[in-house]
């Protein structure tokens, strides 16, 4: 006796996923198992008290490794794009949305540049948009809770292939046929469900050596509407504004705003005005490398090449409510940001690793700053709410 589940997804926002020919966009079981272990991972940390060695052990048995097969077999059916750009096509409304072109830097052209012909909006890479499919998982066994805890929040949280962690590739979990599931048509269903999934991982205070869910995690709601691609423009233009001080030849200004001019002491050492011999960039919070320029000491990196990367801690995802419209919401995996022993090269300059969270909480708080004609009392995100945790942990 074999037992199945049937889990459909909908994608909300623009797919940049391939195989070898990264100019034909495709849709890839193996990247959506990637995608799956992830949020297994993150899940199962609190549940085994942080120990790593016994979460790669598990995860081999469940998902397979190179020493032995998965106890569950996995494919894909019902797959529906409803279209496909090509590689080098002008998105038009990419073209409109500033935000969503910062969002989405390496797979979207951010500006117009006649030394090249390139045009703002269009694709480095091809894209799927608005696509939905089916994973079909098969086992001799019962399917594990832990497994099917892991769909459910993959479906909640959750994104593929390029840019996932800004937006793009957003997944929502329509139907789940084999386990009882319900798709969350608002706000307060939102809310209960994280809290479902996530109660478990709440009793974990520690702060957990990988991307994992904690005490420390946290679950915001930014704002609602009826346009996921808009949303996420919105996000990104907000996020921007809060990180760019502007081009000086276009007065500062950032989309045609005046910039809020944070993050002083960032913006002085990129013009080679270090405010301190040890000085650390307060804006690697939101992944490494980050570069300031083109010149070797304008980038910031992490020290050795094992860990050449660090993937932001923050999360945007586009839930689709299933009624025509969709919430925005982040999401924090607070962890340790690199080793303890670990550097960041700061402009040729090694300086002990400094992760600042607030810089995200921030964020998420922000309200415009004090510039001429701006109201101060605006937030960025007016309708924010925490869905979770019930009470935020500092």
């Amino acid at each position: 006796m074999s037992h199945r589940l049937q889990a459909s997804f909908a994608v909300s926002t623009p797919l940049f996923m391939a195989g070898l020919k990264q100019q034909d966009a495709e849709l890839r079981l193996p990247s959506i198992k990637g995608a799956l272990r992830f949020w297994w991972r993150a899940l199962q940390y609190a549940k085994l008290n942080g120990d790593i060695k016994r979460l790669h052990q598990e995860e081999a048995k469940l998902f397979g490794s190179t020493e032995r097969q998965s106890s569950v077999r996995m494919s894909l059916s019902d797959v529906h794009v409803e279209r496909t750009r090509k590689f080098g096509e002008l998105h038009d409304q990419l073209a409109k949305s500033p935000g969503a072109r910062y969002l989405g830097y390496g797979v979207v052209h951010a500006f117009d540049s006649s030394k090249s012909g390139v045009k703002m909006g269009q694709l480095t890479r091809a894209c799927m948009e608005a696509c939905r499919f089916t994973l079909n998982v098969i086992s001799r066994d019962p399917l594990p809770d832990d497994l099917i805890r892991a769909i459910k929040i993959m479906g909640l949280l959750g994104g593929l292939g390029s840019k996932a962690r800004k937006g793009y590739g957003s997944l929502t979990l329509d139907k789940l046929e084999g386990a009882d599931w319900k798709r969350p048509a608002d706000a307060k269903q939102l809310r209960t469900t994280l809290s479902e999934l996530l109660a478990s991982t709440a009793s974990y205070k520690a702060l957990p050596k990988i991307s994992a869910f904690s005490a420390h995690s946290r679950i915001d709601r930014l704002h609602d509407g009826s346009d996921s691609l808009g949303l996420l423009d919105e996000y990104g233009q907000r996020m921007q504004r809060y990180r760019s001080w502007g081009q000086s030849s276009s007065g500062n200004m950032v989309n045609g705003s005046p910039s809020e001019k944070r993050f002083k002491d960032d913006h002085d050492w990129s013009k080679g005005n270090a405010p301190s011999p040890d000085f650390h960039p307060q804006r690697v919070i939101f992944g490494l490398p980050h570069n300031y320029g083109k010149k070797a000491e304008e980038q910031v990196a992490p020290a050795t090449k094992k860990h050449d990367r660090r993937a932001s801690p923050l999360f945007y995802h586009l839930h689709d409510y299933g009624n025509g419209t969709y919430a925005g919401l982040s999401l924090i995996l607070k962890s340790q940001f690199l080793p303890d022993d670990e550097q960041i090269n700061a402009g040729r300059r090694r300086v002990a690793t400094k992760a600042e969270y607030d810089v995200l909480t921030d964020f998420l708080e922000a309200k415009i700053q004090d510039v001429p004609g701006q109201d101060t009392s605006v937030r960025y995100f007016a309708k924010r709410e925490v869905l979770w945790p019930p009470e935020t942990v500092a």
